[in-house]
């Protein structure tokens, strides 16, 4: 299964970075270009929503600065986070089974995500991100291990500082873990007036302690 995830990100950074830089920017990436050029030079950043940010353009910018202004260098934080998509997309198959890999096959043919996963913009950021986050968040409730809940929030927080349609993906996590806490509580209460009581595994309640420190580091990112 290794050498299947291996070819799978082969032909992920194939499909994604052969000839990236052969068409030019349109209006859309030329802006986001432009203001990572600005951050670049001056370190002046302004958020206006028109634009979403400011994570693509303060890492952009800061490859800029490294490996100098290009259509190659300018794709490349997008590229990085397709990849992490794929990858992410891989490790399902621990909850999933091979399904895992036909979510992979997905990421990497789609017409759309191929094409914005080399694309100057924040769109793919947003996708890799909340896909790894729910991939972390499973982690954590499977193993109770507080490390994924922490770096599930760090991703989801790099969403919504990408763009703001963000916070409407975390309010469909949110309200998902939410309704499933009620299912729970309900069938409880169902299952102890029949007194036959199940134990159900894979428990998706955060402990207080994992839920401060989950929101500390997303407002502080």
């Amino acid at each position: 299964m290794k050498k299947l995830v291996i070819a799978l990100v082969i032909i992920a950074i194939f499909t994604r970075i052969f000839m990236i830089d052969a068409r030019p920017m349109d209006h859309d990436e030329s802006i986001h270009a432009y203001l990572s050029y600005i951050f670049m030079k001056s370190f002046y950043y302004k958020y206006d929503p028109t634009y979403h940010g400011p994570f693509i353009y303060l890492v952009t910018g800061a490859i800029f600065k490294l490996f100098g202004d290009n259509e190659f260098n300018a794709r490349m934080l997008v590229v990085f986070f397709s990849i992490i998509a794929i990858i992410s997309a891989t490790l399902f198959r621990k909850f999933i089974g091979n399904s895992a890999y036909i979510f992979s096959l997905i990421l990497i043919f789609s017409p759309s995500i191929l094409y914005y996963s080399r694309y100057f913009r924040n769109d793919i950021i947003v996708l890799a991100s909340f896909i790894t986050a729910i991939y972390l968040l499973f982690m954590y409730f499977d193993t109770k291990k507080e490390r994924y809940a922490y770096l599930s929030s760090f991703f989801l927080s790099l969403m919504v500082v990408s763009k703001e349609n963000g916070f409407i993906y975390l309010g469909i996590l949110l309200s998902f873990l939410i309704f499933e806490k009620i299912y729970k509580i309900l069938m409880k209460i169902k299952e102890r007036e029949r007194g036959d009581m199940k134990n159900y595994s894979h428990d998706l309640s955060l402990n207080p302690k994992v839920i401060l420190i989950s929101i500390l580091i997303f407002i502080l990112i």
